[in-house]
């Protein structure tokens, strides 16, 4: 039984900074913006901004190779100025190809983002 539990201790003393290694650099990160909604819709540049800050997204930008954002099944509309206050400095860094490559959008109800995102893009770029 002692030598089990050597074993298993030893097991986790040699493969978690391992595995947390693959996990900090491959897998990537998720935002769900379902914790920081206050109704149905997300408006306003300072709006996105604040999520920007409280969800460290740009620390996520650096560590992350992929960043998954999950849009809450209620959402009735997004506009564009919280994607620019959101996403600013992830398109500018990024450009718009791998912004795409790298954000991946999941919508979990039937509110189509595209629009508004492609919107808040081409803002950013054109400034």
């Amino acid at each position: 039984m002692i030598m089990w539990f050597i074993i298993l201790a030893l097991t986790l003393v040699v493969f978690r900074p391992i595995w947390e290694f693959y996990c900090d650099r491959d897998l990537g990160s998720i935002i769900d913006l379902h914790q920081y909604q206050k109704g149905s819709v997300f408006v306003g540049r300072t709006a996105g901004e604040a999520i920007r800050k409280s969800s460290r997204l740009d620390k996520m930008d650096k560590k992350f190779k992929m960043i998954s954002i999950i849009i809450p099944n209620n959402i009735h509309s997004i506009n564009p100025s919280f994607f620019v206050g959101l996403f600013e400095d992830a398109i500018r860094k990024n450009g718009r190809q791998k912004f795409h490559d790298k954000f991946k959008f999941i919508s979990t109800g039937t509110y189509d983002y595209r629009r508004s995102l492609g919107e808040a893009i081409n803002r950013t770029l054109r400034s």
